[in-house]
């Protein structure tokens, strides 16, 4: 089964090349967009060919002196669907561009193959060898779309740092894993408990809930490719919980996760109902949120296969409805995929989201109780004032090839929204019965919810001040000035004052030798 892997990464690999040679050529703009989403589609159908249960040896190479292990591949059905929703997303985001006659950014189409490709390697790693390759070379290419795309610089940089401490804490479970004789293989794999906190500490850094945030988008100035791409990151984290949930240990949640995901989801829903509607800002906002009911769903229950799938619909969910046109009169075919998209984010069955939801409903304390409800409400109102917005201009494309582009571009991710779809029941009566209460708050503060929406807007420098970027500002300062104070102490060190420093170590040692 290694040549269907090999010739996937082949194949996304010409696909960078031709891109960058396309590069060269600035007038065949348009050329590049349809080989972009042509090359995403080949290399989605390509992950449609792959097994949907197997482990292959990608290579024999290994540096043992650094991490034992293997270059080793896993896929499991949960996996594979994840994987398909992710390429048909991007193909789709990549031909609804088309349909626009803006621009694209430089380099967007090689760092999205660029960026799938890793995020694929990532979730198929079957050693801890392979997640810590994916993890650092996802972490370049990020960083580098994100400067793309139009990311300040203490964002990308705070973003590196808590990628990169993730990805150490990583490593250093890797050295104390073979410290104890244990396989770094994840199927194999029996760490201790402490060894178990520190793979959901990076987990959990790598997700970026509350109060690590910053890796996820803030923004969309522009639905485009690199938009959607910086979003990746929490899909790696939550790709090693599964690999934790899966080992053959008992279920391990610790108490704190469920806790910083319930803060997670109302902080997200309160600032994304206090956002104005510029830019798709409070879509992103709410969507980050939902992450946080994930958390809180997965942590309770324990379930690695409910963990993906949620996923997967909370992926297309959030790519569908920032694909959205507006409303155009309900008959429009532009109006309906949205709609769907709001309604299996909410829950509403057959989604895999509303498992989660009623589960964490029906057995969690009434204080993350109060949080999910507050929170779910707020997101779902938040994305049904999103959806029944008015569109400012012409909402159908006026030519027939943008209006096939556009259709083929939400086809691809409606079908990833529902491939995911299920009828299982969870949560119980009270479960059930708090979501329900959870949908008609949302519709009321959607239909006449202009009070609140008002007050949370008044309290907007509180929520600011909970956004810790004023923190973030301040170590970065900080930071800024003890790296001035080691320089000017290497220049008067290494600089002008060298000779006299090596005259006073000489004659320290003479003294010292003097001494004794």
């Amino acid at each position: 089964m290694i040549s269907h892997y090999l010739f996937l990464m082949v194949t996304g690999a010409l696909g960078v090349f031709l891109l960058l040679g396309l590069q060269l050529f600035t007038h065949w703009h348009d050329l590049r967009r349809y080989v972009t989403a042509t090359w995403l589609t080949l290399l989605t159908l390509i992950w449609l060919t792959l097994p949907q249960e197997c482990r292959s040896l990608l290579s024999l190479w290994s540096p043992t002196a650094m991490l034992d292990g293997r270059l080793l591949l896993e896929i499991t059905p949960a996996i594979w669907l994840l994987g398909a929703v992710l390429g048909a997303t991007f193909s789709g985001v990549a031909w609804a561009r088309i349909a626009d006659e803006r621009r694209s950014l430089p380099l967007s189409g090689v760092l999205t193959i660029s960026l799938l490709l890793i995020s694929w390697l990532a979730l198929l790693s079957a050693s801890l060898l392979m997640t810590l390759i994916a993890w650092s070379t996802f972490d370049l290419l990020w960083g580098v779309a994100a400067l793309i795309a139009g990311s300040d610089d203490e964002r990308v940089t705070f973003g590196w740092a808590i990628h990169g401490f993730a990805s150490l804490l990583l490593w250093v479970v890797s050295l104390l894993l073979a410290r104890e004789g244990c396989s770094t293989l994840w199927w194999l794999m029996q760490p201790s408990e402490p060894l178990l906190s520190l793979l959901m500490m990076a987990a959990v850094l790598r997700v970026g809930i509350y109060p690590w945030h910053l890796i996820f988008p803030q923004r969309a100035d522009k639905v485009g490719l690199l938009v959607v791409a910086g979003a990746l990151g929490p899909l790696l984290g939550f790709g090693l919980w599964y690999r934790v949930l899966s080992l053959p240990l008992p279920g391990h949640c610790p108490a704190w996760m469920t806790t910083l995901g319930a803060i997670t989801l109302l902080w997200g829903a309160l600032r994304a109902g206090a956002a104005s509607s510029e830019a798709h800002r409070p879509l992103l906002g709410a969507a980050y949120a939902l992450l946080g009911a994930v958390v809180v769903g997965t942590a309770l229950t324990g379930s690695a296969v409910w963990l993906l799938r949620a996923l997967a619909t909370w992926w297309a969910g959030w790519v569908l409805l920032l694909l959205s046109r507006g409303r155009e009169g309900w008959l429009s075919p532009w109006s309906w995929p949205g709609l769907l998209a709001v309604l299996l984010l909410l829950g509403v069955p057959p989604s895999p989201l509303g498992v989660l939801y009623r589960a964490a409903l029906g057995t969690a304390n009434w204080a993350t109780r109060f949080c999910l409800l507050i929170g779910l409400a707020l997101t779902g109102a938040t994305f049904l004032r999103e959806i029944a917005r008015s569109a400012a201009g012409r909402v159908t494309p006026p030519w027939p090839w943008q209006q096939i582009t556009l259709g083929i571009g939400l086809l691809l991710p409606l079908w990833g929204l529902v491939s995911g779809a299920t009828l299982a029941g969870a949560g119980g009566v009270w479960g059930w019965l708090l979501w329900s209460s959870t949908l008609l708050m949302a519709a009321g503060w959607a239909w006449q919810g202009h009070g609140v929406h008002g007050w949370l807007e008044r309290l907007r420098p509180l929520w600011e001040l909970l956004d810790l970027r004023w923190l973030q500002r301040t170590l970065w300062q900080g930071a800024e000035h003890l790296l001035g104070a080691v320089r000017t102490l290497i220049e008067v060190v290494e600089g002008s004052g060298a000779l006299l420093w090596s005259l006073l170590v000489i004659l320290l040692v003479l003294l010292v030798g003097k001494n004794q």
